[in-house]
């Protein structure tokens, strides 16, 4: 760690894709008090809270012998689109935790987030 006396360069991934469906992060030294983490962490818990309610309706859907073809397709549709956002959200949940191990142990890691290698690194 720096002993320039300014905090690292946080990073957060979204819970919200970026234009074009490609991961959005927010970035800066505030960090978790800042009020767009507040508001991504209650956008999470939204997201988990919706998820939650289509399973159990899809659960339900399933088991019922008169639902036709079109909503169950919508259904499985919804629960893609769900478990996408539940994805997004455990690996910007696991990128904030390596922050914090490197934040504690001073070092450098590198982390793969959809793909795509993002270097963790403090700035100054």
């Amino acid at each position: 760690m720096k002993a320039t006396g300014t905090p690292p360069l946080r990073s957060r991934l979204l819970p919200w894709p970026g234009p074009n469906g490609q991961p959005a992060y927010l970035l800066g030294e505030s960090g978790p008090g800042s009020h767009l983490w507040r508001l991504a962490d209650e956008m999470e818990g939204v997201l988990l809270r919706m998820g939650a309610e289509l399973v159990q309706h899809g659960r339900t859907l399933a088991g019922d012998p008169k639902a036709d073809a079109r909503q169950l397709r919508y259904t499985v549709f919804r629960l893609a689109e769900s478990l996408t956002d539940a994805h997004r959200i455990a690996e910007s949940r696991k990128l904030r935790l390596e922050q914090l191990e490197e934040s504690e142990t001073g070092e450098e890691s590198d982390s793969y987030v959809s793909g795509q290698s993002v270097r963790q690194e403090e700035r100054s």
